[in-house]
């Protein structure tokens, strides 16, 4: 990008027609430069470089160009959270897709101004904005951009505690996601299903999505879904009493979660593993699993969580002296 840019600076042409053709030029290598730069997390490069593509733009009057920029400069702003500067900008930015008809380009810019405005509280506005991008990305056939939308939507519903439309938004996501193999994405939305189930004390349809979110992860080798899915479907296991199936999700749970290295969710896990063994009265099993969380805590300095494990083992060995054998003097 580095290297077209310094081409399109070289550049001299003499036609009116052709300067403005190296100008957009121009535009267009700041602006993806400048994405590059906001992608690492450098926001002030970034932020000077959406500028200067923005005044190029200008100089030229051209309205794509323009509602780029200003669509790049309010992510910038919303990263660096300048909700009002990133607000206004989009605006700009929507008032010129609108302008040039491009109805990708109007969807994104709509799809991030819904964003801002769930963040900042206002749904309402955040659904109308979603609906009209969402009108967008079906009238040209976007599969993916309709199951993001959708998706999107149903967190908002969520938010609202609208389960129904929660889910339904959910179901069609996970719909058109399968549709084009997306299946990371859609093992992530049937978790959000699940998890809704569980809200509605609706087991039976909280197993079957867990288990279509574990089928999708395998299948796309996504192990955060994964281990997720295997963690919740463990826990509604324990609700309904079926503790070896939840032992065996969790167990499966804690290797995924070594190899990722998440040592706060193997505690978390290794934590009702114990709990379940000890339901089961298989106190050595339950005193070495949260005695495993236990030093996971030590290493997270998290005292109260550890204090909680403490009181667990203390209980245990409790247990464990009350059953052992008899001796005689």
């Amino acid at each position: 990008l580095q290297q077209a840019l310094g081409i399109y600076r070289e550049f001299k042409p003499s036609e009116a027609e052709a300067e403005k053709i190296v100008q957009i030029g121009t535009s267009r290598s700041l602006n993806l430069i400048g994405f590059a730069y906001r992608s690492t997390d450098q926001l002030d490069e970034a932020l000077k470089l959406h500028q200067e593509a923005l005044e190029i733009a200008k100089t030229v009057n051209d309205p794509a160009s323009m509602g780029e920029s200003l669509h790049n400069l309010a992510s910038v702003y919303t990263s660096l959270g300048n909700t009002e500067q990133a607000l206004d900008y989009y605006q700009q930015a929507r008032t010129y897709r609108q302008q040039v008809g491009d109805l990708r380009d109007q969807s994104r810019t709509l799809n991030n101004l819904g964003a801002l405005y769930f963040t900042i509280g206002q749904t309402d506005k955040a659904i109308e904005i979603y609906q009209q991008a969402l009108a967008f990305r079906r009238q040209i056939g976007d599969i993916a951009g309709v199951g993001r939308l959708l998706s999107n939507m149903g967190f908002i519903y969520r938010k609202l505690e609208d389960d129904f439309q929660a889910l339904v938004h959910f179901q069609q996501a996970a719909q058109m996601m399968e549709q084009i193999e997306d299946q990371a994405s859609a093992a992530r939305v049937y978790n959000l299903m699940g998890t809704i189930y569980e809200s509605l004390e609706q087991p039976k349809e909280a197993i079957e999505v867990y288990q279509k979110a574990i089928q999708l992860a395998q299948s796309s080798d996504e192990k955060e879904q994964l281990s997720a899915a295997l963690t919740q479907l463990g826990d509604i296991y324990v609700s309904q009493a079926q503790y070896s199936e939840a032992l065996e999700n969790y167990q499966q749970a804690v290797v995924i979660y070594q190899e990722i290295e998440n040592k706060e969710k193997l505690g978390q896990v290794l934590i009702q593993m114990g709990k379940v063994h000890e339901i089961l009265e298989e106190y050595d099993q339950a005193l070495e699993n949260f005695q495993q969380a236990l030093a996971l805590l030590q290493a997270a300095d998290n005292p109260e969580a550890e204090a909680d494990v403490r009181e667990s083992i203390r209980l245990i060995e409790q247990k464990q002296v009350q059953v052992s054998p008899e001796t005689e003097s």
